[in-house]
């Protein structure tokens, strides 16, 4: 049976981007590819041109194909078959760090317990 790993972006996810965020040329797009041997398939980076993201990241041309929120928003909808989300480039210097939580919040958008929630403020 195939699971679906990886869900598109919400229709709402422009209400929860930070205003700070939405300039900042971070943006980009990713899809899940096979991984060789692996139970789940691999979420692999795309700038919004459409080239897949390769070498050392925080490069110069890697961060010069970084883009908007609003650039790479239009980017997925334009294509939005091709990619499953959107995301941020983490390079050092940015000043911004993150949690990958999956399978904490449910269809609705609430958290799925009060557990993860108490978890995630400790």
């Amino acid at each position: 049976m195939k699971r679906d790993y990886f869900n598109p972006p919400s229709a709402r996810i422009g209400d929860v981007v930070p205003t700070e965020l939405e300039a900042q040329k971070l943006w980009l797009l990713w899809r899940e590819e096979p991984d060789e041997g692996k139970g789940k398939p691999k979420k692999v980076a795309y700038w919004a041109n459409g080239r897949k993201r390769y070498g050392k990241q925080g490069r110069p041309e890697d961060v010069a194909n970084l883009v908007t929120f609003d650039e790479v928003l239009a980017a997925y909808n334009a294509a939005p078959q091709r990619y499953a989300g959107i995301g941020i480039a983490l390079l050092p210097g940015m000043g911004i760090g993150a949690l990958d939580l999956d399978n904490c919040i449910d269809a609705s958008g609430k958290p799925v317990s009060d557990l993860n929630v108490r978890r995630i403020l400790r």
